[in-house]
């Protein structure tokens, strides 16, 4: 049996609508009690496709200009050179197909990364075979074109591997340029050859430790990140902690204060937690306030918020409740987790203690009066629902 303070009718207030005054079973929303968390793989994929979505429109209209300054600079006979355009449309290909669909990165990087290495050596070998004119023409227009092809590489490998694959790259280029030298070429070119493989050591070596810095303070945000969400939230259920769910309260509190709006609070308290930890374990117990935060999560508005206090407590912040209205939520939640059977331990009570902010209220009087009723509760018989005196 379930007493309470006083008589209180249970009314059927549709807490979902503020200006209504029947409540009607909560809908299919079902709030996970365990907030997302996301690691460093999940964040730098979400930071390439950012880039991806920005730059390859950008990349594919560069390789059209590029095209066009080589079919004006007489180095349109090249081979390959209609192979342009199509590297073009698939830039931007891929720029649209990561709009409009959520897909693995990697098989277009590696696709990308292989064509172009290819597509690059090739093109490279035979424009060593052109009039000097032409090679030095082509050098300098590879020269300003290599440095976004690396910055790419850099941005889709880790540091350590883009630098490897980019000095594998290298030295393809730098043995094409060598065996030409050596059949007999300009000597003039070694020095141009000289000039074109040190610029492009430079721009590698120099994108390097820009991509180690990045990697770098990619792994502090990520740190900062975790510890910020682990200053705010239980490690074990995933819910705000009770600094979390305080600075909630706050601002619910003030915003009841400031538009006169209704504000209610429910502690919650698992009866016999450490009989459960005792018997079975503390693995089964921390089970169990995971499920129990599931259980009590789908019973909330998506507008109420759910922390856990500390041990076996939990608290309920429901903006747009009234103190009647807050009675019936906690029966609803005393009746969903007295109907709940848990693996190995069975079913678990809990008592609950109701407040509703009145003119005046800090979070700390508000929270105060809520756990007097849930001490009355507990000293009452548990299992039950008590509201706040007055």
């Amino acid at each position: 049996m379930v007493t309470t303070l006083g008589k209180v009718e249970e009314p059927t207030l549709n807490r979902s609508n503020p200006d209504a005054e029947l409540l009607e079973t909560p809908g299919p929303d079902v709030r996970p009690a365990a907030t997302p968390r996301t690691g460093p793989d999940e964040h730098f994929d979400q930071f390439k496709r950012t880039v991806y979505s920005v730059t390859l429109p950008l990349i594919a209209f560069g390789v059209l200009v590029l095209f066009a300054v080589y079919q004006l600079s007489g180095l349109g006979d090249q081979p390959l050179q209609p192979l342009l355009l199509v590297i073009a449309g698939w830039f931007a290909a891929c720029a649209l197909i990561l709009r409009v669909a959520w897909l693995e990165l990697w098989p277009f990087e590696a696709l990308t990364l292989i064509g172009l290495a290819a597509f690059i050596l090739v093109r490279f070998h035979s424009l060593l075979e052109m009039p000097p004119a032409q090679v030095q023409a082509g050098i300098f227009i590879r020269t300003l074109v290599l440095p976004v092809a690396y910055t790419f590489v850099f941005l889709t490998l880790p540091g350590n591997s883009a630098l490897a694959a980019l000095t594998l790259f290298q030295l393809g280029m730098m043995a094409i340029g060598v065996a030409r030298f050596w059949s007999g070429a300009d000597p003039a070119l070694g020095a141009v050859l000289a000039g074109f493989y040190t610029w492009n050591g430079v721009v590698i070596i120099v994108l390097h430790f820009f991509s180690r810095f990045k990697e770098h303070y990619v792994e502090a945000r990520i740190r900062a990140d975790q510890m910020t969400y682990l200053a705010f939230n239980d490690y074990l259920t995933g819910l705000p902690n009770r600094r979390g769910i305080e600075r909630i309260l706050q601002d619910e509190v003030e915003r009841a204060r400031r538009y006169n709006r209704p504000l209610s609070v429910v502690m919650v308290d698992l009866d016999h937690l450490k009989r459960i930890n005792d018997t079975f374990g503390h693995d089964i117990g921390d089970r169990t306030l995971q499920e129990v935060a599931t259980l009590f999560s789908r019973e909330l508005r998506r507008t109420d918020r759910i922390g856990r206090w500390g041990g076996e407590e939990f608290i309920i912040v429901a903006p747009e409740t009234d103190r009647k209205a807050a009675w019936v939520l906690a029966q609803r939640l005393r009746e969903s987790l007295e109907n709940h059977v848990f693996d190995q331990i069975g079913t678990i009570p809990a008592s609950y203690g109701v407040a509703a902010f009145r003119p005046g209220d800090t979070v700390h009087s508000l929270i105060k009066r809520a756990d007097e009723a849930l001490y009355r509760a507990k000293t009452g018989g548990r299992n039950r629902v008590e509201v706040e005196i007055g």
